[in-house]
């Protein structure tokens, strides 16, 4: 198909040419691609070919300018064309823009009688898969077929993983989960079996083929009405012309593709059918459904046509317009020499001819788009229908004059109205815009007051806003206080001026506040003087100069709870109008979830300060439990603590006996750190009970040791203590009797000093390690405690070990919690033990003041910004 599109310049501007005489052009798509091939015709005298740039020059133009410029290609239209300077640019759309496709079932069967359209594209009506599953939409010229395009089948999103797309066809071949041939709106089966199928139907007048739009109409006695192009869809079992009853008009042909689904009735007026004696006996055809294949080629050609049509009409307007000016010229001339006339008649004569070439050519054309109709109803159709043409009568100069005049006359009243309605609709276009800056505003403004939770601060953002929207003297909110018995009034605006805030009391019955909280109803008054009474029907007010006319009050509800008021008044009489009562009811809303949301703040703050403050009461009271600085000097010389709770309490906590043991005359300390399951609260109640126990389970063990005989095994020792404490804790937490699997993990020692200075450490761990450092050694040793917890679920498992160690003055034990190992860095990545135990190693010769700074920067590192995932612990001691 070749589409061609004239473009005529008629009116004369100067343009500036080259010296040369050389003039250039470039013909490209609207993608900005070029296009090679492209046949241009330059003032109906000069014919180029692009070459493979897209680009074509010529001189023979001689110094003139392109009055008009055609650019033909198949399959494109012409879109714009400009000159500037000496080159031409012609912009060219693609007229081809059809969409086709195939629709597979589950198993690769096709789908018919399918509804398919473009997901999320209102403006593309859907179609129905044929007897083969295959479907055409026509596209509007913005939308064109991609890889990307997503369908909706029936409902069903298709994208573009569920189907194959031939680019250079623009076909496409769905894959879908439908079984069989789908269901109708009853869940009726549309198969091959007699089931109900869903049809379209297409009614066409006999007299010019043209669709019958919004035509009433029945089929099994269910009522239906055409679309524009005439087109309806029903639901039946069996398609046959009985089915049918149009009121006024008789069926002449029936046609039907009953494997497409696809029906067309031709209708005549009965009034026209009566003259006839030929009786009416509809003809049924049947219908081959690969027309559908032929339907974007037709449309094509049928808007090539159509267009040289307007074309032609635009022509022809021309020419009537510069005989209508002729006759204006004639009718103001007073007298007229022959040789003037002579001209005259010359020039009007060449108009004439012209107008009639015209028109002739105007004919041609309709003669051609009738036989391009006729092709497409033969096809569709199968009907041989002669095309009759009207005879158009030539018309004298003398009747085109008075025509002319005539309309004139008609598009002079055209233009008065245009103009009058022009004006109009420029008034309803700012009435609009300000309606829609009102909303954008309203809008802000509703974000900025629900943006707050502090009452102050949101009232002052609503009156400061609210004078841009709304004209009025007074604007203000009322924030209902239930317990004092008022509504108070922040920052009153008058005028643009804050002032004072003041309250107004529940029992004041002449306040309208005060009426709209009570009844939870709008206040809304244009005219105080003739209105206040339908509100305070037993009040009188005082009316002056100083008292608003109009007001509005609105009350503040969140469920049904009156939460305060908001209020507009201004001194003139009918100052508010129905838009200003929308938005106030609009700002209402946002005040009133506003509003909610700040009491529900307040009083969520409210309960999180006791919460807080009950556990920071909590958090002074394990400060309590555990040994402090002076308890720890008075045992250790040099040491350090790393205590990172990740709450305001903590699950770990360490330990000191409170007194020295004295045992077959010797001396020595017991020393723990616990780490107990979870943290924040219930880690610190675990610690809590954990302290407890080891301050119950040694007094036990040094009374039972001191009843024992001189010089029998002591048994305060590391191992002895844990499981005392395994069994305590179970007891405790009621753990044999309950599944409950609390525990804690704990590193206990025992340091006892020797007469030659050294001194003998004693371990035993319940999944936490020691760590040690001997000064001569240079290298840190680790000693592992058991696989096994304090408490938890109960299982026989092995004893816990003691492990003795010598140390000499300066060496130094490290005890750690699994914290510092698991902490996260930025990329998710654990510290972990290995990396933990490196860093102890390098740092363990420095002072413990120093070693404590170091660990902490790089601990500060490895965090940064991320959240802290545990309770962190580390203790070092010097011996």
């Amino acid at each position: 198909m070749i589409a061609v599109l004239v473009i005529n310049n008629f009116i004369t501007t100067s343009v500036l040419f080259a010296q040369n005489g050389i003039i250039t052009g470039k013909v490209i798509d609207d993608k900005g691609k070029i296009l090679p091939g492209v046949e241009v015709t330059i003032n109906d005298s000069i014919s180029l070919t692009t070459n493979v740039k897209g680009t074509f020059n010529t001189l023979a133009l001689k110094g003139s300018k392109p009055r008009k410029v055609k650019a033909t290609k198949k399959g494109y239209r012409v879109k714009t064309w400009d000159f500037a300077g000496d080159e031409i640019q012609v912009v060219m759309y693609s007229a081809t823009n059809v969409l086709t496709g195939k629709l597979l079932g589950n198993e690769g069967q096709v789908v018919r009688n399918i509804a398919i359209s473009l997901a999320g594209v209102s403006d593309v009506p859907p179609v129905f898969t044929n007897s083969n599953g295959e479907f055409l939409i026509n596209l509007p010229p913005q939308i064109e077929p991609t890889a990307d395009t997503q369908f909706d089948v029936d409902g069903t999103i298709i994208t573009k993983e569920n189907y194959t797309f031939d680019k250079n066809k623009n076909f496409y071949t769905l894959k879908s989960t439908i079984a069989n041939g789908g269901t109708d709106d009853n869940g009726h089966s549309l198969n091959n079996d007699g089931t109900p199928q869903l049809f379209s139907v297409t009614v066409l007048y006999q007299e010019d083929y043209s669709p019958m739009g919004n035509l009433k109409l029945k089929v099994d006695e269910k009522e239906f009405t055409t679309d524009k192009q005439g087109k309806f869809q029903v639901i039946t079992v069996q398609m046959h012309v009985d089915k049918f009853q149009i009121e006024g008009y008789d069926i002449s042909k029936f046609n039907v593709d009953a494997e497409g689904n696809y029906v067309f009735l031709i209708i005549r007026n009965k009034e026209t059918a009566a003259e006839t004696t030929e009786p009416i006996v509809p003809i049924e055809e049947k219908l081959d459904s690969m027309i559908l294949d032929y339907n974007a080629d037709f449309q094509k050609v049928i808007n090539e046509l159509e267009f040289k049509k307007q074309f032609l009409v635009e022509k022809g307007t021309v020419i009537r317009s510069e005989m209508e000016e002729i006759a204006k010229k004639l009718r103001n001339e007073g007298e007229i020499s022959p040789q003037q006339r002579s001209a005259l008649k010359v020039y009007l004569k060449n108009l004439e001819y012209a107008l009639i070439e015209n028109d002739s050519t105007f004919e041609s054309l309709q003669s051609q788009s009738n036989k391009v109709v006729g092709e497409l109803r033969e096809i569709i159709l199968k009907q041989k229908e002669e095309i009759e043409v009207d005879k158009i009568e030539q018309r004298t100069l003398e009747i085109e004059l008075y025509v002319a005049i005539g309309a004139g006359v008609i598009l002079l009243g055209a233009v008065v109205a245009f103009y009058f309605l022009a004006k109009r609709l420029r008034k309803q276009k700012e009435e609009i815009q300000k309606a829609y800056d009102n909303i954008k505003n309203i809008s802000k403004i509703g974000q900025k007051v629900a943006s707050t939770f502090d009452f102050r601060t949101m009232v002052q953002t609503a009156n400061s806003n609210m004078a841009s929207l709304i004209h009025s003297s007074f604007f203000g909110v009322g924030i209902y206080d239930e317990a004092e018995g008022r509504i108070e009034f922040l920052d009153f605006v008058k005028k643009g001026e804050a002032q004072q805030d003041h309250f107004e009391y529940m029992e004041e019955q002449d306040k309208f506040g005060v009426w709209a909280v009570k009844n939870n109803q709008p206040v809304t008054i244009n005219n105080l003087e003739m209105q206040y009474k339908t509100y305070l029907p037993n009040q009188t007010i005082k009316i002056d100069a100083n008292t608003p006319k109009s007001l509005i009050y609105l009350p503040l509800s969140f469920e049904n709870k009156v939460l305060g008021v908001i209020t507009a008044q201004s001194f003139e009489k009918n100052a508010f109008n129905d838009i200003d009562l929308k938005m106030m009811e609009t700002l209402a809303s946002y005040v009133s979830v506003a509003l909610s949301n700040a009491n529900a703040y307040e009083l969520i703050n409210t309960k999180n300060k006791h919460i807080t403050d009950s556990i920071r009461y909590a958090q002074t009271i394990q400060e309590a439990i555990m040994p402090s600085p002076s308890q720890m000097h008075t045992y250790f010389s040099e040491y350090f603590v790393i205590y990172r709770p990740k709450d305001i309490v903590s699950g770990d906590i360490y330990w000191l006996g409170h007194n020295p043991i004295v045992d077959n005359n010797r001396s020595f300390i017991s020393f723990a750190l616990i780490d107990c399951t979870g943290h924040g609260v219930p880690g610190g109640f675990m610690s809590v009970v954990s302290s407890y126990l080891l301050n119950d389970i040694e007094g036990n063990l040094i009374n039972i040791q001191k009843k024992r005989q001189e010089g029998a095994m002591s048994i305060f020792t590391p191992a002895v203590v844990l499981e005392y404490l395994d069994g305590r804790f179970r007891e405790s937490l009621k753990q044999y009797e309950k599944n409950n699997d609390d525990g804690m993990d704990i590193a206990f020692c025992t340091f006892e000093q020797m007469l030659d200075g050294q001194t003998k450490v004693t371990f035993a761990g319940a999944k936490r390690p020691l760590f040690y450092y001997r000064q001569d050694e240079k290298k840190l040793e680790v000693i592992r405690g058991e696989k096994r917890s304090i408490g938890g679920q109960y299982k026989k498992e092995h004893p816990f070990q003691n492990h003795e160690i010598i140390l000499n003055k300066g060496d130094m034990l490290y005890f750690t919690t699994d914290g510092f190992a698991d902490q996260n860095d930025t990329e998710r990545h654990r510290f972990s033990t290995a990396k933990l135990i490196e860093l102890i190693e390098e740092h363990a010769p420095l002072p413990t003041e120093e070693q404590q700074r170091k660990i902490e920067q790089v601990l500060d590192y490895h965090m940064k910004d991320v959240e802290q995932r545990d309770d962190i612990s580390i203790i070092g001691i010097r011996v």
